[in-house]
């Protein structure tokens, strides 16, 4: 990744980029896919490099959110440690409920929200660890306990999975899960302390618009600094 390319993206249009993919294609930041090494051992750190570093920063300056989905678990620590602004993850699900490698960690959790950042339910069945609303009513609420509910939103990824969720198959069918939340009521007849209205529109929108703006505000805030130039930066990181 060129630091001037970074520009260039923006200046074209881009506002979110992801750092990665799930195919850990990428020489400074590793993919969550490496996690799954480490699978009974002790160590569970991967790192963001020194290069990723000056990556998050430039995506702070130009007023860029980073998307740490897809990120591994000590990379995704170290943006948190480093970015100048709330991040998001656009389509995750929370690792407490079902041990997926794309989800998110509580001690992961917990300083995105104390940044102001947003994690964003994916619809994907092999996230959620199953095929039904009450899957993702499971999810939401747990995160609603742990990081509150200023902190959530919906990611859907409807074109990244073949099986949908039964009930939430395209957007049109959202009320089903609102519907689901307002009343504080799994299909089994088992509750829970339903969603206020305020909350709902966080979730549905607000939350990832706050974060919008204030990627955009921390953007102004470093207007006085120069963009980083490539010539010689990849070298001396060496």
């Amino acid at each position: 990744m060129k630091l001037g390319l970074l520009r260039s993206l923006y200046a074209l249009g881009v506002r979110c980029m992801s750092l990665g993919s799930e195919r850990n294609c990428c020489s400074w930041v590793d993919s969550s896919i490496v996690d799954l090494m480490d699978i009974g051992t002790a160590d569970m750190r991967h790192d963001l490099s020194l290069w990723g570093r000056l990556v998050v920063w430039e995506m702070n300056r130009l007023g860029m959110i980073v998307d740490l989905s897809y990120a591994s678990y000590g990379a995704a620590l170290d943006v948190l440690r480093y970015s100048r602004a709330p991040v998001i993850f656009s389509h995750a699900g929370a690792y407490s409920i079902n041990r997926h490698h794309l989800n998110v960690r509580e001690d992961v959790l917990i300083p995105l929200a104390t940044q102001g950042g947003v994690i964003m339910i994916s619809f994907d069945p092999k996230l959620l660890g199953g095929y039904t609303i009450d899957n993702v009513l499971e999810h939401l609420n747990y995160l609603r306990e742990v990081i509150g509910p200023d902190h959530i939103g919906i990611g859907s990824g409807f074109d990244g999975f073949d099986s949908a969720i039964e009930g939430l198959e395209d957007v049109s069918k959202f009320s089903h899960l609102f519907d689901a939340l307002t009343m504080g009521k799994y299909t089994d007849g088992e509750t829970f302390v339903p969603w206020t209205e305020d909350e709902l529109k966080k979730l549905a929108g607000l939350n990832f618009l706050r974060v919008f703006h204030e990627v955009e505000q921390i953007k102004q805030e470093l207007s006085h600094e120069q963009p980083l130039e490539d010539d010689g930066l990849e070298d001396m990181l060496d």
